[in-house]
């Protein structure tokens, strides 16, 4: 997100070279970056979007405009609900099941699993974690100039 922000920044074209993913990683990121409104991709072209330029300069409202755009998502806000029911922290498993079963998903046990991961680091960044499930362990929002970038680095 850094090098297209500063390519945009700049009024440069974005080269998805510069970015250190596998070509399959890269594009579900652009697909999510798509779903939260950061980007929009118009034929070969990455445009950054007004959402996405606030959350790479104003790192103070990252978790606000993440929280806001991921809300939109279906998947994270019924997430989100299934945390709220917990009175005590369920194994990454049962969550799994819960979150297949609510969005009626045709997954394996394993692909729910990572979407559980991947879901608990967003309501954990976005601050919509309950309590139960927050973690000392959080990565901050920021961007560095040491190797791949990615959305939380």
């Amino acid at each position: 997100m850094e090098k297209l922000y500063k390519a945009t920044m700049n009024k440069e074209p974005f080269d998805p070279k510069q970015v250190d993913l596998k070509p399959n990683t890269y594009a579900k990121v652009l697909t999510t970056l798509e779903d939260l409104e950061f980007v929009v991709r118009k034929n070969q072209d990455i445009n950054l979007l007004p959402k996405g330029i606030e959350f790479a300069s104003i790192p103070q409202r990252r978790a606000m405009l993440l929280a806001e755009s991921a809300l939109k998502i279906e998947a994270f806000s019924v997430f989100i609900s299934i945390l709220e029911i917990h009175r005590t922290k369920p194994k990454s498993s049962i969550l799994a099941l819960e979150l297949k079963d609510r969005l009626g998903a045709d997954w394996k046990d394993k692909t729910a699993k990572v979407y559980v991961g991947i879901l608990l680091d967003w309501a954990q960044h976005t601050n919509l974690a309950p309590h139960l499930f927050n973690s000392s362990q959080l990565r901050t929002f920021s961007f560095n100039d040491d190797g791949p970038t990615t959305l939380w680095s």
